[in-house]
This record gives C-alpha cells, sequence and structure tokens, in this order.
C-alpha cells in the first residue's frame, strides 16, 4: 500500500497486563504481515511529543480500546493523556455516526474497537461505550520465559479468529478509504447496474434483460401499475417496453416525470388571483383527469403524425393528417422538427399545453353560463364534458380527423411513465421546508397526490372502458411506474382504493431472478458467454473462471463454530432483494478483492463480511433512507430507537422501544398510532420482520419461520391482531446489523436460507406481490 493501514492503541499503563498486550500488538503485527501500522506509544522515542502523537487518532483506520478498570477510572476522573486520548476517540466516533447521508456514506473508514483485558464489563468498559460489542481477551494471557514472550497453543487457537477480525477490520477500512478502491467501485458499479443510459441502449439486449414475473404482467397488461421501491428496476422495465418491444406498437410514447414542473402546477391551482373562481366549481382532482386525459390526446397525435412522416399509414389515414400536422406546428412553435424524437421536452409542452387549455376550458365555462344563479351551476355542468374541452383544445377539424384515424387504427400505442425520483423529490423537499407553515405545506402534498392519483383513476377508467373515448381506450397501454412511498401515501387519502386491486404489480424479485441478473452482468463484465440456462452452478463456474479471487461459500459464525454458506445467499441477507442493492454489494467485493491482490494481501472470508458490512451502510443510506425520510420524516429517529438492541427482540421489547415515538408522516397518518399499526409500517417498508412460532407458521401457512415482507409478503401480517402473534419475536433486518450496531446472537442465524427454500417461494412470488 501507499499509504499503510494504520491502527492507534489507546490503553492505561499502570494496570494494564504489558507483557500480554506487547505480545497481542506482535501477534497482529505478524498476522497482517506488517500490513498495517500500529501506533504504540512503547515505540516513541525520547523527545518525540507525545501530543502531536496523540493528534494521530484524527485520521487513524481503527483504534483498538484496551479496556481495563485503571482506564475506566482515568476515563471519569478526566486524566490527562487517557482522558485525552478517549475524548478525541469518542468525538470521531460520534460525528461519523451523526454524518449526514451523502457525508457518511464516503467517511466509513474509522472502527472502535473495544477489547476487554482486565477487570470485568462493570469495572472496565465506560458508559459511553457500553452498548458496543467488545472483543473478550480476559483470558488471553502472555509470559516471559528467557526474555522471550509466548503463548500457550490453546490460546493461540482460541483467539486467532478475534486477532485475524481485527487485522481485517483495519485492512478493510483502510482500503475503502484508498482512491485506488473508490474509483474503480464506482466504475464497477456504473457498468453494472448499467447507470447510463447510451450505456443501456448499447447492452441492454433481450439476453441481459431478465423478464420478471412484473415484467411479464405489464407486458400482458394484466396490470399498469408498477410499484417499486428504488434500485428495483422500474426504469428498466419502462426502458425495455420503449426499445425492445416497440416492433409490436403503433408507437410508443415515454413521458419523463421530471420534464412536468409541479412547483407551476401547484401555482396554477394555489393562486389567489389567478382562476380564482375556478377552485370553487371544478373538483381539483377531476380536473387534473381532464389534463392528463388531454396530455395523452396530444401524445397519441405525435406518434400519429410520426407515422405518417414514416410512411405507414393508409392513403384514408393520410387524408386526415393535414390538420392534425397543423396543430403540432402551432404547438411545436412553427413545426420545428427536431423534437420529434425528444419526448422529454415534449411531455413539458404537452403537459402545459394540456394544463393552459383546461384552465381555459374551464372559465370559458364560468363566463359563458349566465347571470342566474339558479342555473348558474347546471349550465356549467352542461358544458363541462371532455368531449367539449377536446373540441375547445385542439378545434373541430383536427378532433373529427383524430377521430377518424383513431377508427380504423388496428395497433396499439403504448404510453410509459418513469422518472419520479429526481423532481418529484425535489418538490418534497421544498414542501418539507414549509414544517412552521401546516396550511401550505398540507395543500403542496395534496396537488402531488392528487397529481398522480388523477392519472391513475383515469387510467383506470381507459381501460375499463368508463370514459366517452372509447376507440383510444381501445388502442392504449400503459406501463407507469409509482415509487412505493407515493402509491401508499394514494392509498391512504384514496377513498376507493379497491379500484387498484388486480391492477397494479409490485416489483419484488424472487432470489433466482436476481441471481440471472448478477450473472448476467457479471458475465458482460467478463466478456463471459452464457450458454446454458443460469443456475447456481453456472454463477459459481463464473465466479471460478473469472473472478477466482472470491469464493463461492464465506464462513460464517454460528453455534460457537462456522458454517459454509453460498456467497450469493450470504448478500442476499443483507439487501432488501433489489437489483442495486445486490450490485454494490458485489462492485464493492470485486474492487476491494482487486485492491488487495495488488497489495498483496489475501482476500479472507471475514474480509469480506467486513466489506458487506460496510456497504450495507451505503446501501441502507441510499435504498432506505433517502427513499423514505420525505414520507416518514422522522425515519432516523425511528431506526435509533432500535440502536444497541438485540437483533432479535420479543413483541414485548419492540413495543417499550417504538410505544413513545410519533411517526412523523409527511401526510398525517393517525392510523399509525398503535404499536400493531407501527409494526405494520415497518414490516412493509423491510425494517422489521417476525420470527414465527410453529403455531404462527402453521396457522397462516408460512414457507419460512423468519418472515419477511420481501419473501413472505403480507401474509405474516393476517394475525396481527392475534394473541399468538405477541409470542413471534421480532427481527431487525440484518442489514442494519452495522448500522445501529446490533447485538447478534451466534446461536441464532436470521434469513438462514437454502436453495431449496428460494425455489420453493419462487413459485409464490406472483401471487404474493400481484393486487
Amino acid at each position: 500500500m501507499k499509504k499503510r493501514a494504520n491502527c492507534f492503541i489507546s490503553y492505561n499503563h499502570k494496570d494494564v497486563d504489558k507483557i500480554s498486550l506487547d505480545y497481542l500488538v506482535s501477534w497482529m503485527k505478524s498476522i497482517s504481515r506488517n500490513k498495517i501500522e500500529f501506533l504504540f506509544d512503547t515505540d516513541l522515542k525520547v523527545g518525540d511529543d507525545l501530543t502531536r502523537f496523540i493528534n494521530l487518532l484524527e485520521d487513524v483506520n481503527a483504534v483498538l480500546l484496551i479496556l481495563t478498570p485503571g482506564y475506566k477510572n482515568k476515563v471519569l476522573n478526566r486524566e490527562r493523556w487517557v482522558y485525552n486520548e478517549y475524548k478525541i476517540i469518542m468525538d470521531r466516533y460520534w460525528s461519523q455516526k451523526e454524518e449526514n447521508a451523502v457525508s457518511r456514506s464516503q467517511k466509513i473508514n474509522f472502527d472502535l474497537i473495544p477489547i476487554l483485558l482486565g477487570g470485568k464489563k462493570e469495572t472496565s468498559v465506560p458508559n459511553e461505550i457500553d452498548g458496543l460489542v467488545f472483543a473478550d481477551l480476559l483470558e488471553f494471557l502472555a509470559f516471559e520465559k528467557n526474555n522471550d514472550i509466548y503463548i500457550h497453543d490453546k490460546t493461540e487457537k482460541k483467539y486467532k479468529k478475534i486477532v485475524s477480525e481485527i487485522i481485517s477490520k483495519v485492512l478493510v477500512n483502510a482500503g475503502i478509504k484508498s482512491p485506488e478502491f473508490i474509483d474503480y467501485e464506482e466504475e464497477l458499479f456504473d457498468k453494472l447496474f448499467i447507470r447510463t443510459k447510451e450505456d443501456w441502449h448499447k447492452i441492454m439486449t433481450p439476453e441481459l434483460f431478465v423478464e420478471t414475473n412484473a415484467f411479464k404482467n405489464i407486458e400482458q397488461q394484466s396490470a399498469y401499475f408498477l410499484i417499486g421501491r428504488k434500485g428495483s428496476g422500474k426504469s428498466t422495465v419502462t426502458n425495455f417496453l420503449s426499445t425492445h418491444k416497440k416492433k409490436n406498437y403503433k408507437g410508443v410514447f415515454s413521458i419523463s416525470a421530471d420534464s412536468i414542473d409541479l412547483e407551476s402546477v401547484f401555482g396554477f391551482y394555489n393562486s389567489n388571483n389567478i382562476f380564482s373562481d375556478t377552485k370553487y366549481v371544478f373538483a381539483r382532482i377531476e380536473s387534473l383527469k381532464f389534463v392528463w386525459e388531454l396530455f395523452f390526446y396530444l401524445c397519441s397525435i405525435e406518434l400519429i403524425v410520426n407515422e405518417y412522416e414514416d410512411n405507414k399509414l393508409t392513403d384514408y389515414q393520410i387524408s386526415n393528417i393535414p390538420p392534425l400536422k397543423s396543430l403540432l406546428g402551432k404547438i411545436k412553435k412553427n413545426g420545428h422538427s427536431d423534437l420529434r424524437d425528444n419526448q422529454k421536452k415534449l411531455t413539458e409542452i404537452f403537459f402545459i399545453v394540456s394544463l393552459d387549455s383546461v384552465i381555459e376550458f374551464q372559465n370559458y365555462c364560468i363566463n359563458s353560463s349566465g347571470d342566474d344563479p339558479k342555473y348558474f351551476r347546471a349550465n356549467i355542468k352542461s358544458k363541462y364534458s371532455f368531449q367539449s374541452l377536446l373540441e375547445f383544445a385542439i378545434g373541430t377539424e383536427s378532433k373529427i380527423a383524430l377521430l377518424n384515424i383513431l377508427n380504423v387504427c388496428k395497433r396499439r400505442i403504448l404510453i410509459t411513465l418513469d422518472g419520479f425520483d429526481n423532481s418529484f423529490e425535489r418538490y418534497r423537499q421544498n414542501t418539507l421546508k414549509y414544517n412552521n407553515d401546516e396550511e401550505t405545506k398540507n395543500a403542496r402534498v395534496r396537488l402531488e397526490i392528487e397529481w398522480l392519483n388523477s392519472m391513475l383513476n383515469l387510467i383506470l377508467d381507459i381501460k375499463n372502458n368508463r370514459t366517452n373515448n372509447s376507440r383510444l381506450n381501445h388502442l392504449l397501454d400503459f406501463c407507469i411506474t409509482v415509487p412505493k412511498d407515493r402509491f401508499y401515501e394514494i392509498r391512504k387519502v384514496e377513498r376507493d382504493s379497491y379500484l387498484y386491486i388486480r391492477r397494479y404489480f409490485e416489483i419484488n424479485w424472487s432470489a433466482n431472478e436476481l441471481l440471472q441478473l448478477l450473472t448476467k452482468r457479471l458475465s458482460v463484465l467478463a466478456n463471459y458467454e452464457l450458454n446454458r440456462k443460469i443456475d447456481p452452478n453456472i454463477f459459481h463456474l463464473l465466479l471460478n473462471e473469472k473472478f477466482p479471487t472470491l469464493p463461492n461459500k464465506i464462513a460464517v459464525p454460528f453455534n460457537d463454530s462456522y458454517i459454509d454458506e453460498d456467497i450469493f445467499i450470504y448478500i442476499l441477507r443483507f439487501t432488501f432483494w433489489r437489483p442495486r442493492g445486490i450490485l454494490m454489494h458485489f462492485a464493492s467485493i470485486i474492487a476491494m478483492a482487486r485492491h488487495y491482490k495488488n497489495n498483496d494481501i489475501a482476500l479472507t472470508d471475514i474480509a469480506i463480511r467486513n466489506i458487506i458490512d460496510k456497504t450495507s451502510i451505503k446501501v441502507i443510506e441510499s435504498e432506505f433512507i433517502n427513499e423514505f425520510q420525505n414520507v416518514l420524516i422522522n425515519i432516523r429517529d425511528i431506526l435509533n430507537a432500535f440502536k444497541y438492541s438485540s437483533q432479535i427482540i420479543t413483541y414485548d421489547e419492540y413495543g417499550r422501544l417504538l410505544r413513545d415515538i410519533d411517526f412523523d408522516f409527511a401526510i398525517s397518518d393517525k392510523s399509525a398510532k398503535s404499536i400493531h399499526e407501527k409494526f405494520k409500517f415497518l414490516y412493509e417498508i423491510g425494517l422489521l420482520g417476525i420470527e414465527a412460532t410453529d403455531e404462527y407458521v402453521n396457522r397462516y401457512t408460512l414457507s419460512n419461520q423468519h418472515a419477511f415482507y420481501f419473501n413472505e409478503g403480507l401474509i405474516p401480517l393476517r394475525g396481527l391482531e392475534s394473541d399468538i402473534f405477541e409470542n413471534c419475536r421480532i427481527i431487525i433486518h440484518p442489514i442494519f446489523s452495522e448500522y445501529l450496531t446490533l447485538k447478534v446472537e451466534k446461536k441464532e442465524l436470521p434469513l438462514d436460507y437454502s436453495w431449496d427454500y428460494l425455489h420453493t417461494i419462487e413459485h409464490h412470488m406472483k401471487e404474493l406481490f400481484y393486487a
């Protein structure tokens, strides 16, 4: 390494077993093959600056706190050198814990490793770190004989794993901080996730695409709405339909949600001066449905004119094109053709035109309805229909021409919508700035929800032929991606949420689908030809041939021993079963493997487990907290309630942790008050799972005793209100073990999957998440 990993040793001279500590340090140097610089004050020379030595704590990769009664007493009594060291250590430790989401993910390079070398926990461990798991080395004894220090063979055998774990933590932290690792990990993730649009179109062939249950349901139009968490692959489905299934359609119009300025929409509907009368006459959600319906018509006109320009229309259809082409010319400012393939810009233009047209139409209906108050509303209603709006917006000639063409169309039109994660997140973040103005905040949130809900309602009407535009209804297919957090909010406020049943599919990847995706992406990365059906054996063959430094199995601590577990299954345990999490973990492992090889360090099972722990923190920040903090504003407070707890707790313990914590939703949710309702929400977002009793498993026909939303769906919640549910224990998702410093019992292995179980639930995934 250009800069060696380093580790500071903090201890109390007066009561430490100096011989044992000296041997421990020399042993760690030997095991690490001197790849680590141990900052041990016994190495200081006469005249060295002790203050400067202590200040090295600001940049070390790890600190070993050698805990003895004297160390704790000096901390409590604030005695100079030990206390100064301890204060710097704890300041750095807590500042790292409290970093914001962005900077924290870049600074996971410091480990605090408490080692009990004297006394007992009560007399030696300072209160501030009482919740941390410490290494118990009380029986680690070294002896001096003939000017040499040695330990017994039994002692070496007992503590070798612990010492190796310490070495691994230091080396992994140093590796994560190195520019070589950071650059290569980023490069790998970009390639594996196919992050850029240019790369996507070059690489994403039908052979590389994984046809998940979600994709099949959308393709067959048994569902129109794809509900998914961040990193679940919503955009991949829409992109694949738009490119590789385009030949099945007359045309595809891909709507980018971030092309629609919600701030402008909010301004239209909440201005005190402009269109004020409309707010009291027309229901906003119905008005927005008209906006969306007119928008879909404009998209369809664009695709029809494109077919004309590609010489794909019949003579009869061509005879009806001139008014439609003229209309688009006016909308696009004198018919500039450079917008044809710029659907993002067209989305912005068409939505503005649709919004302006609806507002103007509403004012027309009001202004032309006479002065007699007895008939005022009735006159408005008689004029206010979508067919009248369509004629008002595009003109009689264009309307007739469009309907003539639609009546003879045989091929369908696909409309996709994706891209909520950018500008819509910014809109919600701006909304939350109005915390001191509840009225404005609530108005902004209602607008956002109604904007989306109006579109979903309209699509349901179209697909169920409940509008007056039956011909267009029969021609439209939809693939609308909706973030799970937003859909959760819609279902809370939608009185008729039952309408969505059997019309949406939630993207929840099965283990087999994730294995296919990972194997295909790694094969492209390694230029490896896949000529057989993908299964675990093919995946391991790929690792053996192209990634030989990665093991097929990892030794996992269990019941005072170790068991070998498939590397894919082990990593699966530390994800939310979504592609991005899997790919982030493998990018980190492959990057660290190269870093270790370049620096002549062996990649051990312990190192891989440490890398997964560190990567899990980045996954939590990007895939969990960033996703839900705009829905459940105090999500960090709720997470922190579980800090230092055991990974598996009783239901009563869970209740005590959360009973006094309010769930502060962006949209007021009075239902999430009880312990049961809080559990239901935290179960659905993947934080908590159930360790079900045998009685509970049998009564509710669970496939696995350890039930989380991603592997058992909502079935485990059927007995939430029953007495036997409270006999079950609660599991905090293993991915949070490092993040929350959970106490992990090595006699229990949460989410202990087997390939047989994963294959079994493969057949149930469609039923679990198709609603």
